[in-house]
């Protein structure tokens, strides 16, 4: 059995990265899911573009995936002194060690062209550190991948706090300090 890991952050509150790990076997069915809430005219969703009733409804749909088994870390990355971008290297490397620990597996992360090769140049050192080689990735568009809106909609969501963090808590498997 193979895990799926999709992976995506928000820096609004400090600097939070999320990873939605979801078993290969219910891929298809949570694509169906998630695909079913993009809107006509919409290419994915994103919490941050989502009026307050539909980011209700979209919460509702995610929280219920975890029923086929889609469950979410939280890494804290915090705020600063350090810069974003090592903050981004200490949360990618703190995603390779929690999943380096599972099943063979694909992380997916959304594409941000600009943190590319950076982010290449981590994740290939921390496969090697964590000895991961049971683990490949791969930066996808985010319009390209529905479930990228999983950890799009628990980071947006845990960032937001109260009521929202507590509607996304259903999926939270574990948060961390990095």
């Amino acid at each position: 059995m193979s895990t799926h890991y999709f992976i995506d952050e928000t820096k609004a509150k400090g600097y939070v990265v999320v990873i939605a790990s979801c078993p290969s076997e219910s891929l298809a069915a949570m694509r169906r899911v998630v695909s079913r809430l993009v809107l006509p005219g919409q290419r994915s969703i994103h919490m941050k573009n989502e009026s307050p009733r539909r980011r209700r409804q979209i919460a509702g749909a995610f929280v219920g995936l975890s029923e086929r088994g889609i469950q979410a870390t939280v890494l804290d990355a915090g705020r600063g002194p350090e810069s974003e971008r090592l903050r981004r290297a200490r949360a990618l490397r703190a995603v390779v060690a929690l999943t380096a620990e599972g099943p063979s597996g694909n992380l997916v992360l959304d594409l941000d062209r600009t943190m590319l090769a950076r982010d290449r140049r981590v994740l290939s050192s921390a496969l090697r550190e964590f000895s991961a080689d049971h683990l490949s990735y791969a930066h996808l568009p985010f319009s390209a991948e529905p479930l990228l809106a999983i950890p799009d909609v628990v980071a947006w969501s845990w960032a937001r706090g109260g009521e929202w963090r507590a509607r996304i808590q259903p999926l939270i498997r574990d948060h961390r300090d990095v």
